[in-house]
């Protein structure tokens, strides 16, 4: 059967929907979830005054390999901090700035230990403590993921209150930081 002209932008055509299938699909994805064994190290100060070094556990939240220009584009870590002198249950949920539900978990935090929200993907989140009524803990536009090194720290104190800062280094940053999520 000789190729006719018709036949030829019919088959290239759906060459080209096949082919960005996968891309298509990303759009409005939910960045993945998992427990890792290495914590961010940040070096900034938020000035929350005895917050832990090291958190006990680290959930990450994307993929690094995922973002263009990563060094221009850097993670930013949440520690929630348990400030009180006995082991607590936290129901944390991360919720995207443009709709969506991350993740909605509780997690055991011992005594004076913190636990690590790694945001390795930019974009626009709020972490929320979800305790009889949702308070948020931490409000993370997509501009803190830049070539600065930054962190937040939240004390969920012994009497309930939450104490949050946030610190960043604020060097100047090329083009590059600017490319929103990905998809």
């Amino acid at each position: 059967m000789p190729a006719t002209r018709r036949r030829v932008l019919a088959a290239a055509g759906a060459s080209l929907l096949a082919g960005t299938a996968g891309c298509l699909t990303a759009v409005g994805r939910m960045p993945p979830v998992r427990t890792v064994s290495t914590p961010p190290t940040p070096r900034v100060p938020t000035g929350v005054e005895d917050a832990p070094v090291r958190p006990v556990r680290t959930l990450a939240v994307g993929r690094r390999a995922w973002v263009p220009f990563g060094s221009h584009n850097r993670a930013v870590p949440v520690f929630v901090w348990n400030d009180a002198d006995r082991d607590r249950r936290f129901r944390l949920r991360l919720a995207l700035h443009d709709g969506g539900t991350v993740f909605d978990r509780t997690e055991t935090v011992r005594a004076g230990a913190s636990l690590a929200v790694d945001l390795r993907e930019p974009n626009g989140y709020t972490l929320w403590l979800v305790d009889g009524r949702e308070r948020p803990i931490a409000d993370i536009g997509p501009e803190w993921f830049d070539c600065n090194e930054s962190r937040i720290d939240a004390a969920v104190r012994a009497d309930g209150r939450v104490e949050s800062a946030g610190a960043t280094t604020t060097g100047g940053c090329t083009v590059l930081s600017d490319v929103g999520p990905p998809l």
